[in-house]
């Protein structure tokens, strides 16, 4: 859902996949882009990792440069108890053992 005045400044709206998605919208100075993505875990096959970030370096060569640019969603998440002491941006996932 987008508030009317969030729709009217909408450019492009172009699900790429179904984890990808990529919105085009009007700014006072430049156009804003934004793409949302649920990326697979790194345990899935390669294959079909490819078929993942394939389209998505697509939809990114094709924002232009002085487009402002957001990225957001799931990078390569992992939830469960295999993920104890894993670093992720310098914070641990669970302290527990500690």
């Amino acid at each position: 859902m987008m508030s009317r005045l969030a729709e009217s400044h909408l450019l492009e709206w172009l699900p790429v996949s179904a984890c990808i998605i990529k919105a085009q919208f009007y700014s006072k100075f430049n156009k804003l882009t934004f793409i949302q993505v649920y990326a697979l875990t790194m345990e899935t096959e390669e294959g079909k990792v490819d078929k993942f970030y394939d389209p998505l370096q697509s939809v990114l060569q094709k924002v232009k440069k002085h487009d402002i640019l957001l990225m957001s969603g799931d990078f390569n998440s992992k939830s469960g108890t295999s993920n104890r002491n894993r670093r992720s941006h310098g914070n641990t996932w669970d302290r527990r053992d500690e």
